[in-house]
């Protein structure tokens, strides 16, 4: 029994990656907070943006590639019976799961963090934040010399003073049935981007004394929220 143990465990070996110095706390790290079903809502509302169609077909989903991103390699000008639902996936056959890695969803952010892409600006509930703020994401990147980039995104709120929140991530207030609908791109007034490049820069300034000498960071606005 102890052979047929191992033996059994060399096949699985020759058929997966080595997983002998695998540690679950670090894929925790990098899992992120957001799901598949999430990830599904947003692919839907962009395709759409973008002039594509979506359509459910049963249980699953059909997709007709914008134009705009049918020049990126490998992917396809129209999608068939696809979902987000990975349990759904495994039960059914001849249907495809999209996630980050296939060439749609990965066409779809490369196309919408394009500098030409204007975006739009997102309503979002109060729900315990006074209301009438406008919030402004950044994505700040530390390139360190000895352990290579890193990225996150902070939030700046602008009502009579800025406050940087770096938990800018709050996935629980960006739900479909939450959001109020946007009928046209919003801008932050002059005023308050000033004030919010402002308030970056200084904790940018204030971080950096935590950071290696010689790291370099770079700070892009992602988008502008108001709280309703």
């Amino acid at each position: 029994m102890m052979q047929q143990a191992q033996d059994a465990r060399t096949a699985l070996m020759a058929l997966s990656q080595d997983l002998t110095y695998f540690n679950l706390e670090h894929y925790r790290r990098i899992s992120g907070r957001f799901s598949l079903r999430q990830l599904g809502v947003w692919c839907r509302d962009a395709v759409i943006r973008l002039g594509g169609t979506v359509l459910p077909v049963g249980e699953f989903w059909q997709i007709l590639t914008p134009d705009c991103l049918k020049t990126f390699s490998q992917v396809a000008p129209r999608y068939e019976f696809v979902t987000f639902d990975r349990e759904l996936a495994m039960r059914k056959k001849k249907c495809e799961l999209l996630g980050v890695g296939h060439p749609l969803i990965d066409a779809l952010v490369a196309y919408l963090q394009n500098a030409p892409f204007s975006g739009d600006a997102t309503i979002l509930p109060a729900d315990g934040v006074k209301s009438g703020v406008v919030e402004a994401r950044y994505r700040v990147t530390w390139d360190r010399a000895d352990q290579g980039s890193s990225s996150s995104v902070v939030r700046v709120s602008v009502n009579g003073e800025c406050n940087v929140d770096e938990g800018g991530f709050d996935a629980e207030r960006l739900e479909r049935d939450q959001a109020a609908p946007v009928t046209a791109p919003l801008k932050l007034p002059l005023e308050a981007e000033a004030r919010t490049e402002e308030a970056i820069r200084l904790w940018t300034a204030s971080r950096r004394t935590e950071m290696p000498e010689g790291t370099i960071v770079r700070c892009e606005l992602l988008g502008v929220s108001v709280v309703v």
